[in-house]
């Protein structure tokens, strides 16, 4: 008799582990899915990412070139800069050679004359 009885007893373990593996089986697969959704939205992320990185280095770059450009342009300023002083200083020492006291009279200018002298100077570079 103990036979019959230890037969259903079986029979419901079994069902009750079966349960148990169907009930963990949906869980592991709900993780799965939530676990995949994340993954799919890490890459979204990460997609984005390289697309603004790749936006923002190509912003840098033209930034740079622009640089390059305005140090370019600077450098060439300071050379004419450079040679103006030079020619100013050659014509006051020719004037001082040629008439001193026409240079001292020309190193009293007024400020309108200073300054109307270095406009015309600027705008000839």
């Amino acid at each position: 008799m103990g036979n019959t009885n230890s037969i259903p007893e079986a029979q419901r373990t079994m069902q009750r582990q079966l349960q148990y593996c169907q009930e963990r089986r949906t869980q592991l697969q709900w993780h799965i899915s939530s676990l995949e959704a994340l993954a799919w939205r890490e890459k979204d992320e990460i997609e984005r990412n390289m697309v603004d990185s790749s936006r923002n280095f190509s912003i840098f770059r033209d930034c740079l070139d622009e640089l390059e450009q305005v140090e370019s342009v600077l450098q060439h300023l300071l050379t004419k800069k450079s040679i103006c002083e030079k020619e100013v200083a050659r014509l006051s020492n020719e004037l001082n050679a040629s008439d001193p006291e026409g240079a001292a009279r020309a190193g009293k200018h007024s400020p309108e004359t200073s300054a109307g002298i270095r406009e015309s100077a600027e705008s000839a570079l």
